[in-house]
């Protein structure tokens, strides 16, 4: 078994008496001690050597300690450097610890264990400077590996999420194609009508999972351009109901996210659809205004036309059609509340908490 290698120190100094008693006492402490007369032979030596620590004298002719500390700091600063000099002005301490000196010390030194105390100190503090920096390249090296795993992690699963949004719209897609096929079978108007209900039903739920896999957004819904694409949608399904009628769209964008765009989205499916279907006489015309729009918290939807009306016995607590039945069920999933507005048809405005950080203005 081999022994470790012998810390090395480097000593410069002009004065061959004392630096060789400084190296004698500090190889019998165990030091391997490296010798130079002047700062050239030194910088010379520190080049090929590469010692653990280096003893300079700041008076030394062809190339002096201040020179000597400077070019060190640049080449090496983190190696420690202990200035043991003649000069005991206090100028002169000052600029060698500005050049990067770690200990100054004076000589002639009365006893050589404050040389050695010095150098002990100064190595114990080279030691934990290399070892929190070893510690610290290790902790950025492990937090690196680990943020590029979780990156993986995260393209993967958000890949997978992709892959699962596009295949539950093509589900949602071929059930609307075998919805359609039985309404084409059906024996009287009221089937087909339940069918039409049914596929508009469905087809709200397959834009949410179509804008998501089509944005790779795969959290949050654009209101605005879901209630578009929907209103598009369930115009063109009640176009003879509708032929006359101007429809107005005012919805601001802001996204909404999934858990309330869901219910939010079968909701607005069916103010609208019930408002297609029923409010204006065959070629009466009308207008029909869906306003929707994110204040202080709450997402509010507003449906409003001013076609014939749903009657004097209308009333949104007791009215038990489907729809109605529908609009209240997904208020309540929605923790929100619906109101009957004065109009001169119907107009009804539904405001639901949105919960922190559940939407956010559309950027």
């Amino acid at each position: 078994m081999t022994d470790a290698p012998k810390t090395t120190i480097l000593t410069m100094d002009d004065a061959e008496i004392l630096r060789e008693a400084m190296a004698a006492y500090l190889e019998n402490h165990g030091y391997r001690v490296l010798q130079a007369a002047d700062g050239r032979e030194g910088l010379e030596i520190f080049e090929a050597a590469r010692p653990d620590l280096v003893l300079i004298d700041l008076r030394m002719p062809v190339l002096g300690g201040m020179e000597v500390l400077a070019r060190l700091r640049e080449a090496a600063p983190d190696t420690p450097t202990i200035v043991v000099s003649g000069t005991g002005l206090l100028q002169d301490a000052l600029e060698a610890i500005r050049l990067g000196a770690w200990d100054f010390i004076t000589k002639p030194m009365a006893d050589m264990a404050v040389l050695l105390h010095a150098v002990d100190k100064a190595l114990d503090r080279a030691r934990l400077i290399n070892e929190n920096r070893r510690h610290r390249e290790h902790l950025e090296s492990e937090i690196a590996r680990r943020t590029l795993a979780l990156e993986r992690s995260l393209e993967e699963k958000k890949v997978l999420l992709a892959e699962i949004h596009h295949r539950v719209k093509n589900n949602l897609q071929i059930i609307l194609g075998l919805v359609a096929i039985q309404a084409e079978e059906a024996d009287s108007d009221a089937e087909r009508e339940r069918f039409s209900r049914l596929e508009t039903r469905v087809r709200s739920m397959a834009l949410i999972h179509q804008q998501l896999y089509k944005h790779g957004d795969l959290s949050t819904i654009d209101m605005a351009e879901y209630a578009q694409a929907l209103i598009g949608s369930l115009v063109a399904i009640f176009r003879h109901a509708m032929a006359g009628v101007e429809v107005v769209c005012d919805c601001q964008p802001f996204q909404l996210g999934l858990g309330k765009a869901v219910p939010c989205g079968l909701l607005l499916n069916e103010l609208v659809s019930n408002a297609c279907k029923h409010a204006f006489a065959p070629g009466q015309g009308g207008r029909l205004t869906i306003r929707m729009a994110l204040e202080n918290g709450q997402a509010a939807i507003e449906v409003a036309d001013d076609g014939r009306g749903p009657g004097p016995d209308f009333s949104l607590e007791t009215a038990q059609t489907m729809g109605m039945t529908l609009v209240r069920e997904l208020t309540r999933q929605l923790e929100g509340i619906i109101r009957r507005l004065p109009g001169p048809g119907l107009h009804l405005a539904v405001a639901f908490p949105v919960g922190q950080g559940g939407a956010k203005p559309a950027s």
